[in-house]
Protein backbone atom coordinates (compact mmCIF):
# COMPACT_ATOMS: atom_id res chain seq x y z
CA UNK A 1 0.00 0.00 0.00
CA UNK A 2 1.32 3.48 -0.80
CA UNK A 3 0.68 6.83 0.78
CA UNK A 4 -0.34 9.92 -1.17
CA UNK A 5 3.34 10.85 -1.56
CA UNK A 6 4.19 7.47 -3.16
CA UNK A 7 6.02 5.90 -0.17
CA UNK A 8 5.10 2.35 0.82
CA UNK A 9 3.49 1.74 4.20
CA UNK A 10 2.69 -1.36 6.20
CA UNK A 11 -1.08 -1.43 6.80
CA UNK A 12 -0.48 -3.50 9.96
CA UNK A 13 2.31 -1.40 11.46
CA UNK A 14 0.26 -0.03 14.37
CA UNK A 15 -1.80 -3.19 14.91
CA UNK A 16 -0.31 -3.74 18.35
CA UNK A 17 -1.44 -0.27 19.43
CA UNK A 18 -5.06 -1.25 18.74
CA UNK A 19 -4.96 -4.85 19.96
CA UNK A 20 -6.65 -4.10 23.27
CA UNK A 21 -3.68 -5.58 25.13
CA UNK A 22 -2.13 -3.31 27.76
CA UNK A 23 1.44 -2.38 27.03
CA UNK A 24 4.16 -2.77 29.63
CA UNK A 25 4.20 0.92 30.56
CA UNK A 26 0.47 1.30 31.22
CA UNK A 27 -1.08 0.48 34.56
CA UNK A 28 -3.57 -2.38 34.48
CA UNK A 29 -5.79 -0.94 37.22
CA UNK A 30 -8.76 1.14 36.12
CA UNK A 31 -8.66 4.82 36.93
CA UNK A 32 -11.66 6.78 38.23
CA UNK A 33 -12.09 8.29 34.77
CA UNK A 34 -12.25 4.82 33.19
CA UNK A 35 -14.85 3.72 35.72
CA UNK A 36 -16.98 6.80 35.03
CA UNK A 37 -16.94 5.99 31.32
CA UNK A 38 -18.38 2.53 32.03
CA UNK A 39 -21.28 3.80 34.17
CA UNK A 40 -24.70 4.01 32.50
CA UNK A 41 -25.74 7.50 31.56
CA UNK A 42 -28.81 7.97 33.73
CA UNK A 43 -30.91 5.57 35.72
CA UNK A 44 -33.61 3.20 34.63
CA UNK A 45 -36.83 2.14 36.30
CA UNK A 46 -38.89 -1.02 36.09
CA UNK A 47 -42.58 -0.32 35.71
CA UNK A 48 -45.16 -3.06 36.26
CA UNK A 49 -47.24 -3.57 33.10
CA UNK A 50 -50.53 -3.09 34.94
CA UNK A 51 -49.38 0.19 36.52
CA UNK A 52 -48.24 1.52 33.14
CA UNK A 53 -51.50 0.46 31.49
CA UNK A 54 -53.55 2.17 34.20
CA UNK A 55 -51.44 5.34 34.00
CA UNK A 56 -51.94 5.49 30.25
CA UNK A 57 -55.67 4.77 30.28
CA UNK A 58 -56.91 6.34 33.51
CA UNK A 59 -55.02 9.64 33.68
CA UNK A 60 -55.71 12.68 31.55
CA UNK A 61 -52.65 14.83 32.29
CA UNK A 62 -49.12 14.54 30.98
CA UNK A 63 -47.95 15.59 34.44
CA UNK A 64 -49.85 12.70 36.05
CA UNK A 65 -47.97 10.17 33.95
CA UNK A 66 -44.59 11.79 34.68
CA UNK A 67 -45.33 12.08 38.41
CA UNK A 68 -46.59 8.47 38.47
CA UNK A 69 -43.40 7.17 36.86
CA UNK A 70 -41.25 9.37 39.11
CA UNK A 71 -43.05 7.92 42.14
CA UNK A 72 -42.20 4.38 40.95
CA UNK A 73 -38.51 5.37 40.94
CA UNK A 74 -38.69 6.98 44.39
CA UNK A 75 -40.71 4.05 45.77
CA UNK A 76 -37.95 1.67 44.68
CA UNK A 77 -35.29 3.88 46.29
CA UNK A 78 -37.27 4.10 49.55
CA UNK A 79 -37.89 0.31 49.55
CA UNK A 80 -41.65 0.79 49.64
CA UNK A 81 -41.80 3.35 52.45
CA UNK A 82 -43.78 6.60 52.22
CA UNK A 83 -42.05 9.12 49.96
CA UNK A 84 -41.48 12.81 50.63
CA UNK A 85 -42.14 14.61 47.34
CA UNK A 86 -40.45 18.04 47.14
CA UNK A 87 -40.89 20.25 44.07
CA UNK A 88 -37.21 20.26 43.05
CA UNK A 89 -37.03 16.72 41.61
CA UNK A 90 -40.12 17.23 39.49
CA UNK A 91 -39.04 20.69 38.31
CA UNK A 92 -36.04 18.97 36.65
CA UNK A 93 -38.62 16.98 34.67
CA UNK A 94 -40.56 20.08 33.64
CA UNK A 95 -43.34 19.75 36.25
CA UNK A 96 -44.22 22.92 38.18
CA UNK A 97 -45.49 22.80 41.77
CA UNK A 98 -49.01 23.56 40.54
CA UNK A 99 -48.85 20.70 38.02
CA UNK A 100 -47.46 18.45 40.75
CA UNK A 101 -50.50 19.05 42.96
CA UNK A 102 -52.95 18.57 40.09
CA UNK A 103 -51.22 15.31 39.18
CA UNK A 104 -51.15 14.12 42.79
CA UNK A 105 -54.86 14.87 43.10
CA UNK A 106 -55.63 12.89 39.97
CA UNK A 107 -53.44 9.95 41.05
CA UNK A 108 -55.06 9.93 44.49
CA UNK A 109 -58.56 10.07 42.98
CA UNK A 110 -57.71 7.08 40.74
CA UNK A 111 -56.38 5.12 43.76
CA UNK A 112 -52.75 5.02 42.60
CA UNK A 113 -51.49 6.76 45.75
CA UNK A 114 -52.39 7.95 49.22
CA UNK A 115 -51.23 11.45 50.19
CA UNK A 116 -50.38 12.64 53.68
CA UNK A 117 -50.61 16.41 53.54
CA UNK A 118 -48.29 18.17 55.98
CA UNK A 119 -48.71 21.89 56.55
CA UNK A 120 -45.86 23.92 54.98
CA UNK A 121 -43.93 20.75 54.07
CA UNK A 122 -43.64 18.39 51.12
CA UNK A 123 -46.43 15.82 50.98
CA UNK A 124 -45.73 12.21 51.98
CA UNK A 125 -46.93 9.83 49.29
CA UNK A 126 -47.55 6.08 49.52
CA UNK A 127 -47.97 3.98 46.37
CA UNK A 128 -51.03 1.75 46.52
CA UNK A 129 -50.43 -0.39 43.43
Amino acid sequence: MTRGNGSATDPFEDLDAHSGKPDDTASTSATEEDKADKQPHGTFIKVPDEYLRRLALETSRRASIIVGLYLIKLNWKSKGEAISLPNAGLEKLGISRQEKWLALGELEERKFIRIERISHKSPRVTLLC
